[in-house]
């Protein structure tokens, strides 16, 4: 009888420490998703040069930047995609969503105007603090 008990008792620990390991569904790391923000946040930082270079003529106006704009959206909502479908991603699926969120006011933004270049460089570093909270969050996953 005691026997049992503790046969018992190893069956139910052993079944509490396997539910444990699986409860704690941490995301792997993605390659595609690094090199993917990388090359985002390439086409975000050549955005924000170009638009320094032209500040102060008529072809910094947004409507001369919206395929560029269209471009990186794509590329966001592709990633998004990615990240919904990658198990247990939910932080990075919530970054990437609030960095469309921030490109798309960064076009609002832009369709009024610009005032200087040190609005133009507060913008820039905000999108890039985006960009490193993916980056960071995506590079702790590796496991080298």
């Amino acid at each position: 009888m005691r026997r049992q008990s503790i046969s018992k008792l190893f069956i139910l620990s052993f079944t509490f420490l396997l539910c444990a390991c699986q409860s704690l569904n941490i995301p792997q790391y993605d390659a595609k998703t690094d090199q993917s923000i990388t090359k985002i946040q390439t086409q975000v930082n050549s955005l924000f040069v170009s638009i320094k270079a032209n500040l102060h003529s008529e072809k910094s106006a947004e409507k001369h930047y919206q395929k560029r704009y269209q471009k990186i959206l794509v590329g966001l909502h592709v990633l998004l995609t990615r990240q919904e479908a990658l198990p247990h991603n939910t932080t990075t699926r919530e970054q990437v969503e609030l960095l469309i969120d921030s490109i798309e006011k960064l076009q609002q933004r832009h369709k009024l105007g610009f005032k200087n270049e040190k609005e133009l460089k507060a913008l820039q570093h905000l999108i890039n603090r985006h960009f490193r909270a993916i980056l960071t969050l995506e590079l702790a996953k590796r496991k080298d």
